[in-house]
């Protein structure tokens, strides 16, 4: 595992195999970011982060709020309590929910499961949302000349 703060490792290197459950409890300063590399694991991130960048085999992801997250996983859902500034997001077998989109830019992919996403005001620019098996839900989008949206599912349903 590294750590990085301001660009700096402050701890580093690593790696660990084990055939049962690890919890790691780590507190960051404000305006951290986090790498995650994982084959077997999920993430659950408290507080604020200022990006976040996950890449899984088998894990879920859940997230209080952050800035910029970029994820690409292969099983396991995606929940996010707030995106601040952009999501770009990727999934074969797993749901994406978006508690509050105030971003810039999204783009929510998945093959086998659904897109959920509440933008706020704060929203502007492109919403692309996509799923070949599973439903897309977009709130707060209607009547938003603010947004560019695109949807497309081709087993589900789409509402906005």
């Amino acid at each position: 595992m590294t750590i990085t703060e301001d660009g700096r490792v402050i701890t580093g290197g690593g790696t660990a195999t084990v055939s049962s459950g690890v919890e790691v409890l780590i507190t960051l300063p404000a305006g951290s970011g986090v790498q995650m590399r994982s084959h077997n694991a999920g993430l659950t991130v408290t507080g604020v982060l200022a990006a976040l960048d996950l890449d899984t085999h088998n894990g879920g992801l859940t997230v209080g709020i952050v800035g910029r997250i970029q994820v690409r996983g292969h099983n396991g859902d995606n929940d996010l309590q707030s995106v601040t500034e952009w999501a770009d997001i990727e999934t074969h077998n797993g749901s994406t929910y978006i508690g509050s989109y105030g971003g810039g830019a999204a783009r929510l992919i998945t093959h086998n499961g659904n897109v959920d996403l509440a933008a706020s005001p704060a929203a502007t620019g492109r919403i692309e949302a996509r799923a070949h098996n599973g439903n897309i839900r977009l709130r707060g989008v209607s009547n938003r000349p603010d947004l560019d949206v695109v949807t497309n599912t081709r087993n589900g349903h789409v509402s906005k």
